[in-house]
């Protein structure tokens, strides 16, 4: 039996799990449509294992943040797992740092548009130009997931802990029984609001 994992967030990042959430494989693919290939893939790392759908202990899903696009395509598949009684568990960046003891961190992601998204527990979520974004404060540590986006900034990458600290991460999940809601950089009136471009 194992887990599998799937992060649209940005590109496409999936594996399996062990049941004591070791990795027994962990891929990443910079892919803009993850869309066109997640069945494929899913497909492909399964049964290079020689395992089903419905052999799985139940999935992983890294719910955000993202922009709705990308946050959709695993969620969709979650959901659609879901129906099939597979139990799925999920989580947003922001669960991880109390985890992983990072002192008041600063979430900063690339959001599109031109924009970075920035959230902390502190000060709340905003978006601002990525042209006039300024370091805030000496103190201050920057986590991004899956890419290192602002050369001036020196940022922890959690998908670097998801790939090396997978026991401590899916452990604490599953002990959780964590499913959270995607969380889009946008509300959605503002994502599907129509361009005047």
């Amino acid at each position: 039996m194992a887990y599998l994992f799937l992060d649209t967030s940005r590109g496409f990042n999936f594996g399996l799990l062990s049941d004591e959430y070791d990795w027994i494989e962990f891929k990443k693919l910079e892919v803009k449509k993850t869309s066109q290939i997640i069945h494929k893939e899913i497909h492909s790392l399964l049964e290079s294992h020689n395992l089903d759908i419905k052999s799985l202990s139940g999935v992983f899903i890294l719910s955000g943040p993202g922009s709705y696009t990308g946050m959709r395509v695993a969620e969709g598949v979650a959901q659609i797992f879901e129906l099939e009684g597979i139990t799925i568990f999920s989580f947003t960046t922001f669960s991880l740092a109390e985890l992983l003891d990072i002192e008041n961190p600063i979430y900063i992601y690339e959001a599109f548009k031109g924009e970075l998204f920035l959230w902390s527990k502190d000060g709340g979520e905003r978006l601002v130009a990525k042209a006039s974004f300024s370091q805030e404060g000496e103190g201050d540590s920057f986590v991004t997931h899956g890419a290192r986006l602002v050369a001036e900034v020196e940022c922890l990458d959690l998908l670097d802990f998801v790939q090396t600290q997978p026991v401590k991460i899916f452990k604490y999940v599953k002990s959780q029984k964590l499913r959270e809601r995607p969380f889009y950089f946008r509300p959605l009136e503002v994502e599907f609001k129509k361009s005047t471009k």
